[in-house]
């Protein structure tokens, strides 16, 4: 199984309705895009897909610890991604 994907943010690029674009800190796992996520402590059901990750505003396919990029989310939780939250992967990633 692989390791759990825990990202925080820092803040909020922009938000459009079921998508957010956002600066996270990885703090345990390898992000990849396509993988789903949820806001800790928001609905579990709620869940966002990573769409892409650019460092250096260029596109590249893993984020993992320590590193910090810019990331966008689609999905129903959308709204719940605010500075400051965790993204954490779930259970059928």
């Amino acid at each position: 199984m692989p390791d759990v994907v825990e990202l925080s943010v820092d803040h909020v690029v922009s938000a459009d309705g079921d998508s957010v674009v956002c600066v996270v800190r990885s703090l345990s796992g390898a992000a990849a895009p396509g993988i789903s996520l949820t806001v800790a402590g928001a609905d579990p059901g709620a869940v966002l897909r990573l769409d892409w990750i650019k460092r250096y505003e260029r596109l590249v396919d893993l984020l993992d610890p320590p590193h910090n990029a810019k990331i966008a989310l689609t999905g129903p939780a959308a709204a719940a991604v605010t500075a400051g939250a965790r993204l954490v992967t779930t259970p059928d990633f």
